[in-house]
């Protein structure tokens, strides 16, 4: 905010040497006009000293007053869900925003996976983190606490005992009680209701990135959402399922999560998908999980992406590296980290490959 110079979500004698730093040349100590130009003459000096000196003391004649509308870090709500901001400790402009998508039974508080283990410091230092919860589990997925996103496919009772799905029954999951608040729909408008907003400190371009149920949100993302203004996807540990992608057709979703409608064309942007080796709960190389159904493998989800991208696209094997095995396509990076499982946890080679997919 401006007055913070320092970043620590406060105004006090502590931004007062940092803005001395600063303004000494020291250069591990950055700030922005806007944040620091406090008698906004257009510069930062030993003036802007002075005011904020004389604010600290209580001065009513030197105001600190907010002269635009900038995203701040903390727990905000917008239609009835929750969301978590984090911005970087030094006030930037025209920053991109990473939307986090938790992982199922998980919350918004999952952003402390992503800067813990997946974001590097110079990610979180240039984006802003904004992290949401999806629909309650208590409500549509009986005995379960935490929340999900509801990207599965629909069948009645009669359907899911026919595919051997005997768990549905205990579960709310069916067309028997049809979903209002189908999850994309919600992240759709909250995306725009964020560009809409203009904010002064983004640029309203945005990267997301999803954990396995979020990685098959991201993906359900990528296929519908035809939003310019997302510009990249990292979805992590979950590949493309098979009711999002089947005969050479991607599919929407739809009111009630059939998955019936083709979508024929979708958005080129640029996709890193993140998976380990090792994991074999959501397994890497393709698999099938109940309730959700048959999964493709790491290496064709990339190239479904791709050859839906580029019709050119020639699939390619993977190379190996010192700690993964990589597939670079034009649209698309595919990584398979070494002895990763399906928690991805502090692993330097994940933080670089997402540290280089951003920044570069």
């Amino acid at each position: 905010m401006k007055g913070d110079i320092n970043g620590d979500s406060k105004i006090n004698l502590a931004d007062v040497n940092y803005l001395l730093n600063y303004i000494a040349g020291n250069k591990n100590y950055q700030t922005s006009l806007y944040q620091s130009d406090l008698n906004e003459d257009s510069k930062i000096d030993l003036a802007d000293v002075n005011y904020l000196l004389k604010h600290i003391a209580g001065d009513p004649n030197y105001p600190i007053i907010e002269t635009k509308k900038i995203l701040k870090t903390g727990t905000y709500y917008w239609n009835d869900r929750a969301y978590i901001v984090k911005m970087p400790k030094i006030f930037k402009e025209n920053l991109p925003i990473i939307i986090i998508l938790h992982g199922f039974s998980g919350d918004k508080s999952q952003i402390n996976f992503y800067t813990n283990n997946l974001l590097s410091e110079n990610v979180i230092n240039n984006h802003i983190l904004i992290s949401i919860d999806g629909t309650n589990c208590n409500t549509k997925w009986i005995n379960q606490n935490g929340k999900f996103w509801n990207v599965h496919k629909s069948y009645t009772i009669e359907e899911y005992i026919q595919r051997g799905e005997l768990q549905a029954a205990n579960r709310r999951l069916i067309l028997d009680k049809p979903f209002t608040d189908i999850d994309i729909n919600w992240l759709n408008s909250f995306i725009e209701y964020i560009i809409n907003e203009d904010y002064f400190n983004t640029n309203n371009k945005f990267i997301i990135t999803g954990y396995s149920n979020g990685s098959v949100m991201t993906n359900q993302l990528l296929i519908e959402n035809n939003n310019p203004n997302i510009i990249k996807a990292i979805p992590i540990a979950y590949p493309l399922i098979e009711h999002q992608y089947n005969n050479n057709n991607f599919y929407i979703g739809g009111s009630i999560n059939r998955f019936e409608e083709i979508k024929v064309n979708i958005l080129n942007r640029k996709i890193l998908t993140i998976n380990g080796a090792n994991d074999f709960f959501i397994n890497s190389y393709g698999g099938y999980v109940e309730l959700w159904g048959n999964h493709y493998s790491w290496e064709e989800t990339a190239f479904i992406f791709e050859k839906k991208l580029n019709d050119n696209a020639i699939k390619k094997n993977f190379n190996e590296q010192e700690g993964f095995f990589e597939i670079k396509y034009d649209n698309v990076n595919a990584v398979l980290i070494k002895n990763a499982g399906h928690s991805i946890t502090n692993n330097k080679y994940a933080k670089d490959i997402i540290e280089n997919f951003l920044l570069n």
